[in-house]
């Protein structure tokens, strides 16, 4: 840990332990806002993007034939395929499919780019059967529905974006005074191309990407940033790889901050005071915005 002088007013001591009991002390509950729940303009816009082949698919599932008529129809259009696979709320491209019966385990792979393969997994599933006679508004809401759902069950991954956004909005306040600048997603390759930085200060780092790289008065510091609402071997790992970090680039004149919250850091403290130890700047976000990141960058 390095004595920074805003921690004596802060924190009222700059001893290790004081300053590990603020900050577990004054870790954040949330970092989200409404759109962790549901980014809903980005369903809709997804939805939206097979509007086109909604006459047409109607239209094919009117008929009594409509396994036919839909098959002719995932074979000439590509916005119909796309509409299809949509059908089934499923991203990837293939899907391999366990072979029934009692013989050997075989597996079928099914590209669900292809026609033929799109038709017998959506016959399979037994999800077009329902669409028999739908009307193209309401194949419009089901769409709009499983997009919504999909964006819901993406939730475990937007905490770090969520703390991302909060670190970068905060950055931007700092670059009014038009001397700091700063990267989001910026590579070690990125910053010597940037000229804020030669390969030999930042050699240590190795070939790493950070969530923010800045340069303030000529000197750079980078940045990485996360945050865990709840208890997992993850925090113990991310802990574990900071804190080795932290010796490796202690001495470099790139200077790196951590800057992580959450709750979750209740049931993994001993890594993160381990991590404290080894890092010269680590934070959480009540310690940013009360003064840690603008001393780092006047140290």
């Amino acid at each position: 840990m390095h004595a920074l002088p805003y921690l004596t007013s802060l924190v009222g001591a700059v001893d290790e332990d004081a300053v590990f009991d603020y900050l577990m002390g004054t870790l954040s509950p949330s970092v989200y806002d409404f759109s962790y729940l549901m980014n809903c303009s980005g369903a809709q816009e997804k939805a939206l993007m097979a509007d086109a082949a909604i006459p047409d698919f109607c239209e094919a599932m009117s008929n009594v034939d409509w396994p036919e008529r839909l098959f002719t129809l995932l074979q000439c259009s590509s916005q119909a395929r796309k509409l299809g696979k949509m059908l089934l709320a499923y991203r990837k491209p293939a899907f391999v499919r366990l072979s029934p019966g009692a013989g050997a385990i075989e597996a079928e792979s099914l590209d669900l780019s292809l026609a033929g393969d799109l038709h017998k997994t959506l016959l399979g599933t037994g999800v077009i059967e329902f669409l028999e006679g739908i009307r193209e508004d309401a194949l419009r809401s089901l769409l709009l529905g499983i997009e919504l759902g999909l964006d819901s069950n993406g939730r475990k991954n937007r905490g770090g974006h969520a703390m991302e956004f909060v670190v970068g909005e905060y950055l931007e306040t700092l670059c009014a005074s038009g001397e700091l600048k700063f990267e989001k997603e910026c590579s070690t390759k990125r910053i010597v191309d940037l000229g804020w930085a030669t390969v030999g200060d930042i050699n240590s780092y190795g070939t790493k990407r950070f969530d923010f790289a800045m340069r303030y008065k000529g000197r750079v510091t980078v940045i990485e940033t996360n945050y865990y609402s709840s208890s997992g071997s993850k925090l113990k790992a991310t802990a574990e790889e900071y804190a080795r970090r932290g010796e490796a680039v202690r001495n470099s004149p790139v200077r790196f901050v951590w800057i992580t919250d959450g709750m979750g850091w209740k049931s993994a403290c001993n890594p993160l005071r381990q991590a404290h130890v080894s890092l010269n700047f680590l934070f959480n976000l009540n310690m940013m915005r009360a003064g840690a990141l603008i001393e780092v960058l006047n140290t």
